[in-house]
């Protein structure tokens, strides 16, 4: 999305948590940005997190998120879209 980004993300187990996850993606990500000539602040200082519930479905919400495009008129398919993931890693 333009102005915003969707993620589905598992912590992986070391001890890292959701939130280090976010603080160290955006920290790298403003220092790319940076490095390829951008300026200022990239990102706001916090983020909004839903941890899943059991009965919900990763599949469901995998889907939710590549078709987020397609519900905001931005593309008409999501395979279209050059910011999306892929739900190979997904288990069924």
């Amino acid at each position: 999305m333009p102005d915003h980004l969707h993620l589905l993300v598992q912590p992986p187990g070391d001890g890292t948590t959701v939130s280090r996850f976010v603080q160290e993606l955006k920290s790298m990500t403003t220092r790319l940005y940076w490095k390829l000539g951008g300026a200022g602040k990239l990102w706001q200082r916090g983020f909004y997190d839903h941890i899943l519930r059991e009965d919900e479905d990763l599949t469901t919400v995998g889907e939710y998120i590549l078709h987020n495009p397609i519900r905001k008129g931005l593309i008409e398919s999501a395979e279209k879209y050059p910011y999306s993931g892929v739900m190979d890693d997904i288990p069924s």
